[in-house]
């Protein structure tokens, strides 16, 4: 079952898989709000726990939410299944929004919260990933500007169009994020 990508209800299937197996999960749970957060971390809880088992020594967590909630995910859920020394990044995904607002900034990002099974081991393979370019690229040599530099914890890409090629929907996002998440987190 090696590079293998399951869709569906994912307890049953990480309940079926080995102690140890699978180097890289990305996991974007059901859109959730304050009112709701209690349901969701029920509903969480048991996928998470089985999750970080099937996990290897150097294997990593993607943890994909919204603004509203992922703090308390953080705190509520994932440092309390894992520790705080495996909490590695905090990645915010930055896109366009139609959100129109008056009393408050529009929310134009969603959060991917990253952590390691083993901080001194997690794959992380920063020659694959894709280069951004350099913001002032005269202050950095040619040879440098021509190569880009690695990102950064914060990801522009925008939005998935409902015209375009990727069908658009809340639990999806661009095949670029997904692309780099895989590339850098997994053999």
């Amino acid at each position: 079952m090696p590079n293998s990508i399951f869709l569906g209800d994912n307890l049953p299937i990480l309940s079926d898989l080995a102690d140890e197996s699978v180097s890289l999960i990305y996991i974007k749970p059901p859109p959730a709000t304050l009112d709701s957060f209690n349901e969701s971390l029920e509903f969480l809880l048991p996928r998470l726990k089985e999750a970080i088992r099937c996990l290897t020594p150097d294997g990593s967590l993607y943890f994909h939410s919204n603004y509203e909630v992922v703090h308390y995910y953080k705190v509520k859920l994932l440092d309390k299944i894992l520790s705080r020394d495996q909490f590695l990044n905090e990645i915010i995904w930055v896109f366009e929004s139609n959100e129109k607002t008056e009393k408050k900034w529009a929310s134009k990002h969603d959060t991917i919260l990253v952590y390691a099974k083993d901080p001194t081991q997690c794959i992380f393979n920063n020659e694959e990933i894709d280069r951004i370019t350099y913001m002032a690229p005269g202050l950095v040599g040619e040879e440098k500007a021509k190569r880009g530099k690695l990102p950064t914890d914060t990801w522009w890409y925008t939005n998935i169009e409902s015209n375009g090629k990727e069908e658009a929907s809340s639990s999806t996002l661009p095949l670029q994020i997904l692309q780099r998440i895989i590339i850098a987190a997994s053999n």
